[in-house]
């Protein structure tokens, strides 16, 4: 931990100004719902080309596809369970009618997506990410014919 007379390095200084630009810009896209997601679909677009003409990184592919798939079903999900023990309906006239409150928001479920959008898409660039997949063998496999024993 730094003293309080400690001046901060060049380093910290440029660091935080990219992340309070960074925080603004975000700040002022909340709004914005469908330029963010056309964003994220033209993202999501450059990425899907990218690995379909370079042949390759269908693993980071394939995890890119989990992790989309488990924050779309944290968008989807309740933030309180209905299987709980609690009762679902208003048991009285004094209860409050409580809306649809979902697990992730609409917000952090985008910027989540962008960011794992953009880490796959980084990956791609290094070849160490890009481990085979051994699905050509299994394709010749079946397209060669096989004939069974005879007795």
């Amino acid at each position: 931990m730094k003293a309080f007379d400690e001046k901060p390095t060049v380093a910290e200084v440029v660091s935080s100004g990219i992340a309070q630009k960074l925080q603004q810009l975000l700040d002022r896209s909340t709004v914005h719902i469908l330029p963010r997601w056309l964003g994220f679909a033209v993202c999501l677009a450059l990425y899907g080309l990218r690995v379909y003409i370079i042949q390759g990184w269908f693993i980071v592919t394939y995890g890119l596809g989990i992790f989309l798939l488990n924050n779309f079903i944290g968008f989807l999900s309740p933030q309180i369970d209905p299987d709980g023990d609690g009762p679902l309906l208003p048991t009285s006239t004094g209860d409050n009618f409580k809306p649809f409150s979902r697990r992730v928001p609409e917000f952090k479920f985008w910027y989540t997506s962008i960011k794992g959008v953009c880490t796959a898409f980084f990956m791609t660039f290094f070849s160490i990410f890009d481990v085979p997949v051994f699905w050509h063998s299994a394709v010749s496999l079946t397209k060669s014919p096989v004939t069974p024993p005879t007795e």
